[in-house]
């Protein structure tokens, strides 16, 4: 089942995650974006939304620093989200 204390904890570690992003303090960025992917990989399973946004926002702290490391995230976010779709 979903834990409801694992969604909220990700979430919150992904909103710092984006407060430090758009600050520039890539780090603390990458910190908290790790935590939230950690978290949520953890409470759900692989093919879910929020996990498929924590890979995301971690390619995108990535790609605001011009690491390609960046599109290895975007690419399992993507790859995620299009079997979320194509679900029944």
């Amino acid at each position: 089942g979903i834990d409801d204390g694992g969604k909220l904890w990700g979430s919150t570690h992904s909103h710092l995650g984006s407060v430090y992003d758009g600050q520039g303090a890539f780090p603390k960025a990458v910190e908290h974006s790790e935590k939230a992917l950690e978290i949520h990989l953890k409470t759900f399973d692989n093919e879910n939304p929020d996990v498929a946004t924590s890979y995301h926002d971690l390619g995108r702290v990535y790609n605001r620093q011009g690491k390609l490391k960046a599109v290895e995230y975007f690419e399992k976010s993507l790859i995620m989200r299009l079997k979320i779709l194509a679900a029944p």
